[in-house]
């Protein structure tokens, strides 16, 4: 669910973020609930960085919403709000680390 709400966020500027009307708080509504996904499946130290992630993604969309940055920001906070979600879930498992922890003291 996390993974595809990020990924429906992808067409958002050119549908959404031009208007202002009810339509365009579905982004802003949907990095929300990514961000709630990954705060419910708390799994150790790797999901306090996917939160990070998806924090900062989520304000770049809420930023980006609300005019306030460049709208070339908004896929980096949709992009960012992906990479959290790979984070929490298989990024370790794929780059061959085997213990977060240890790898997370080594830095």
């Amino acid at each position: 669910m996390a993974y595809s709400s990020a990924i429906t966020m992808c067409g958002a500027p050119a549908i959404y973020v031009s208007e202002n009307n009810w339509g365009s708080y579905i982004p802003i509504a949907l990095a929300l609930v990514v961000v709630l996904m990954i705060a419910l499946k708390f799994r150790d130290i790797r999901t306090y960085f996917a939160l990070a992630f998806s924090f900062t993604g989520t304000l770049l969309v809420i930023l980006t919403h609300q005019t306030l940055i460049d709208a070339m920001f908004y896929y980096t906070g949709t992009a960012l709000l992906i990479f959290g979600i790979w984070t929490n879930g298989s990024l370790f498992s794929i780059l061959g680390i085997k213990s977060v922890k240890r790898f997370v003291t080594k830095i």
